[in-house]
């Protein structure tokens, strides 16, 4: 199969959107970056071989947005987008989320046929999003993917997020208020997410699939600050948050990759090397 060289990015000022441009172009990919509402993206004028979808209201965002205007983002954009990939024949790949899983009832990495169970409304507009990929690729024949992604992390990431906040508060020595110290979460490196993206981009038949971006291990919330304290040179200063005021979250969450793998692709990066990315 040939491989495509034309894409459509949406989100691409985002984290990973900014990423994924950067890879794509380097490789030799004519990349696009949608601008605008992404319910009107139906009438962008240009055909292309991918869409790589990724615009979307985030998990931080979405935890003080109006649920309607999430549902219109995350739901409506993601049909907004299959209708496009149908009108120019282009391959569809959603960046979803291991959100629509929820909590692991045992300690083994989550496969894609693992039931599908949200704990808050993040995960189920990313849910619904699939829902509709799923129907509308069987219904019309696309080629789409949602790729699950895991605890993503990289260079550039806002400090919202664990890592980028670990390590600012490591260099700066301030205190951190750390939510869930007992979890364990999968954590994958952008750049071995956005290889993930044009890996599966060049190789789907028709159909829908979900793959499972992730580096399948496990990594202890308290681990991780110690490491990254280790990287950055200096021991970062917590405290332990008020437990009952945490968000809904599941305690241990880590994926299986195997899916992804029989598309040629394996993680690079383990954890420390991507720390040292981040950290520079």
């Amino acid at each position: 199969m040939a491989t495509a060289k034309t894409a459509l990015v949406t989100g691409a000022t985002g984290f990973i959107g900014r990423h994924l441009t950067q890879h794509l172009t380097q490789s030799g990919w004519q990349v696009r970056a949608y601008q605008g509402d992404i319910c009107d993206i139906e009438r962008y004028p240009d055909a292309v071989d991918v869409v790589f979808h990724l615009a979307a209201v985030p998990m931080r965002a979405a935890q003080t947005l109006a649920p309607a205007e999430l549902y219109r983002v995350n739901v409506g954009g993601t049909l907004a987008v299959l209708n496009y990939c149908a009108q120019h024949n282009a391959t569809c790949l959603l960046a979803s989320s291991a959100a629509v899983y929820g909590a692991s009832p045992t300690q083994t990495p989550v496969t894609e046929d693992f039931p599908r169970q949200p704990l808050h409304a993040y995960g189920t507009s990313k849910l619904m999003a699939e829902v509709i990929c799923e129907q509308q690729a069987n219904a019309l024949g696309l080629k789409v993917a949602a790729l699950r992604i895991f605890n993503v992390y990289g260079p550039g990431q806002d400090e919202a997020y664990l890592i980028p906040a670990l390590i600012q508060h490591a260099k700066q020595q301030t205190l951190l208020t750390l939510r869930t110290p007992n979890a364990y979460r999968d954590f994958i490196a952008i750049a071995d997410v956005v290889t993930a993206f044009e890996r599966v981009s060049t190789q789907l038949d028709a159909g829908f699939t979900a793959l499972n971006v992730s580096s399948g291990i496990a990594a202890q919330v308290q681990d991780v600050v110690t490491l990254v304290g280790e990287v950055v040179g200096q021991a970062i200063p917590i405290e332990i948050a008020d437990q009952t005021k945490s968000i809904a979250e599941a305690s241990y969450m880590i994926g299986d990759n195997m899916r992804l793998q029989q598309y040629g692709w394996a993680p690079q990066f383990t954890l420390v090397q991507g720390l040292k990315t981040c950290a520079a």
